[in-house]
C-alpha cells in the first residue's frame, strides 16, 4: 500500500484506494463514510467539484489513516479549495512540512516513551552493539538464558549478564522464573541525538564483520550514481518506502532469527 505522503493531490489518493480495493461495493462504502452520495463523489472524480473537509475526514476515518496521513490528506482537500494564491501557498508548506516529518522515521515508529528517560543508561545501551542484539533476541524461543545467549551471540557470560542488567533497569527485559523476559522491543533513537551516529556506526561495523562469514550476509547492494539534485528528494521517498514496507512485514513477523538491516544514501 503506498503512503498517503507520496501523492500531491487527494483525488490521485481515492483513485488509487478505490483501484486497490479487492471488494464489491467500495466505491459506494467510501461515499457513505465521507457522508455524501456516490453521484457527488463521481463528480468529484471528474473534477466538476471538491470534497468538503468533512467529506476528507470521513474518508480518512474509514481508511483507518494515523494523525499525520490524516492531517496531509485534509491539506491536500484545502490546497485545491484555497480561493487565493496566497492561500494555496501557505497549504503548500504546511504539506512540505508534514512530508518532512513522515520522512523522519523516529516520528513514525512507535516507541515507548519512558524506556530511554535517563541519559547514563541510555548511553550505555547505545555504547555497544551487544546490548541491543540481547535485547532482542531475548524474543526467540531458546535464548532466555545467559549461556545460550552467550553462545548464540559469540560473547562471554559477563557481557550478556552485563547487558541484561542494563536491560532490567531500563525496563525492556525482567528475570521472572529463572528465564529472563522481553517487556519492550519496539524502539528507534532520534535521528538528532547525540547517540544515533555511534548506534549506526556500531551496526556498520557488525556488518563488516559478517562479511568474514559466508553465512552472514543476507544481501549486499552499493550503487554509486550522478543524478539531478530534483531526484534526491524523490530517491529518498523510494527508500522510505522501502523501510516502511519492510517493517510492515518485520514486525508482525514471528520471532526466529535476529537480522540486522543497514541503508546509507549519501553525497560523497
Amino acid at each position: 500500500m503506498k503512503k498517503i505522503t507520496s501523492f500531491k493531490e487527494y483525488r490521485e489518493i481515492i483513485r488509487y484506494r478505490i483501484g486497490t480495493a479487492d471488494e464489491k461495493g467500495y466505491k459506494s462504502r467510501l461515499s457513505q463514510a465521507a457522508g455524501c452520495k456516490a453521484s457527488y463523489l463521481s463528480q468529484v472524480m471528474s473534477g466538476a467539484v471538491h470534497l468538503t473537509p468533512e467529506h476528507a475526514y470521513g474518508m480518512a476515518i474509514f481508511w483507518g489513516l494515523n494523525t499525520l496521513d490524516t492531517e496531509y490528506f485534509l491539506l491536500l482537500v484545502n490546497q485545491e479549495r484555497a480561493g487565493s494564491a496566497a492561500l494555496r501557498q501557505y497549504y503548500s508548506g504546511r504539506i512540505r512540512g508534514l512530508k518532512q516529518d513522515a520522512m523522519d522515521l523516529a516520528k513514525t515508529v512507535q516507541k515507548d516513551s519512558q524506556a530511554f528517560t535517563d541519559p547514563a543508561l541510555t548511553a550505555l545501551y547505545f555504547a555497544q552493539w551487544h546490548v541491543a542484539a540481547i535485547h532482542l533476541l531475548l524474543g526467540i524461543p531458546g535464548f532466555q538464558d545467559i549461556d545460550s545467549i552467550a553462545k548464540r551471540l559469540q560473547l562471554s557470560e559477563k557481557s550478556v549478564l552485563d547487558g541484561l542488567n542494563l536491560l532490567s533497569r531500563l525496563n525492556l527485559a525482567a528475570l521472572r522464573d529463572g528465564k529472563w523476559r522481553l517487556l519492550q522491543n519496539d524502539l528507534h533513537l532520534p535521528k538528532d541525538s547525540p547517540l544515533a551516529n555511534l548506534a549506526h556506526s556500531n551496526w556498520r561495523q557488525r556488518a563488516l564483520a559478517a562479511q568474514q562469514k559466508e553465512e552472514g550476509i543476507l544481501m549486499q547492494f552499493s550503487a554509486l550514481n550522478t543524478v539531478a539534485l530534483a531526484d534526491i528528494p524523490r530517491l529518498k521517498e523510494v527508500l522510505y518506502d522501502a523501510i516502511a514496507s519492510y517493517r510492515a512485514i518485520a514486525q508482525p513477523s514471528a520471532e526466529e532469527e535476529l537480522t540486522c538491516l543497514n541503508v546509507d544514501f549519501f553525497r560523497l
